[in-house]
């Protein structure tokens, strides 16, 4: 797939984790940056997104639901971050655990 940067956007060059949404393809970089492509155009852009939270920012596996980001730090918590209202939750699941990934549908 080539994938165009428009000026301003730094190339993906760590991807921790892809989440497809159809038409767009998710892009977490962990500890770097969140973005997407929008797969329905002709022309494949990459934009990163600014409005997300630094826990989200870092965390080790992300998927997102409209405008929530799910997301794991390897401990026994599952995190949601609302950018529309700017919110976090934290879900305590297992206390001894270490969860790597993530998977909402």
């Amino acid at each position: 797939m080539y994938v165009t940067y428009p000026e301003g956007e730094q190339v993906v060059s760590a991807i921790t984790s892809i989440d497809v949404n159809w038409p767009m393809f998710d892009i977490h970089q962990s500890g770097l940056e969140y973005g997407f492509i929008d797969g329905d155009l002709d022309e494949l852009f990459y934009h990163s997104v600014d409005n997300y939270s630094i826990n989200a920012a870092n965390a080790i596996d992300l998927e997102r639901q409209e405008d929530v980001l799910w997301y794991v730090q390897s401990d026994g918590n599952l995190y949601q971050y609302n950018r529309a209202t700017d919110e976090e939750q934290v879900f305590e699941i297992l206390a001894d655990a270490q969860f790597t990934e993530v998977a909402i549908d």
